[in-house]
């Protein structure tokens, strides 16, 4: 009797602990934004399922605020005749480094990880102070034409994400949607 009171105790245990776990799991995240950035976070396990869910919306909604940024890119004075640089289209993207039921665990992968890339970034900065840098001036105004245009795209993705306003059904003014 007692060797099956203690395996019951020993499942009620395990199950009460997996529960736990389940409910409080932490990821690390690897973001690389448009313009090769990467950063990484610690992020709950609610908050990444946010942020994937404003992924897939963003994804959505991507090509018609690109269909509408070339056309601001266009009809603008300062820009008109240039080539819209399509590389400023790119949304973030999100990478599950790791998934840990401790916060700290994260944490501390998240500072390994930062540090592997930062030590990544010494060794080419290092491998590149040989070699002379010319700044030419052609790439330094494209990547002043690339962050033109993701300000335009970001500003369109905005706007297409925002539900528009909708008329009353008797007229009169435009009422906004609660969200």
């Amino acid at each position: 009797m007692k060797r099956i009171q203690g395996l019951l105790m020993g499942v009620m245990a395990m199950a009460v602990t997996g529960l736990a776990q389940a409910g409080e799991n932490y990821h690390v995240v690897k973001v690389k934004n448009w313009d090769k950035d990467v950063e990484f976070e610690v992020m709950a396990d609610s908050d990444f399922q946010k942020v994937l869910a404003e992924q897939q919306k963003q994804a959505k909604c991507a090509s018609k605020a690109a269909d509408l940024a070339k056309d601001a890119w266009q009809s603008d004075e300062s820009t008109r005749g240039k080539p819209f640089p399509q590389k400023a289209l790119m949304l973030p993207i999100y990478t599950k480094v790791g998934t840990f039921s401790k916060k700290e665990q994260a944490d501390e992968r998240c500072s390994r990880s930062f540090e592997k890339q930062r030590e990544d970034k010494a060794a080419e900065a290092k491998a590149a102070k040989g070699k002379k840098t010319k700044v030419d001036p052609r790439e330094a105004e494209s990547l002043a034409r690339q962050r033109e245009a993701r300000k335009i795209f970001e500003t369109k993705l905005i706007e297409v994400m925002t539900p528009a306003s909708k008329p009353p059904e008797g007229g009169g003014e435009a009422v906004p949607e609660a969200k």
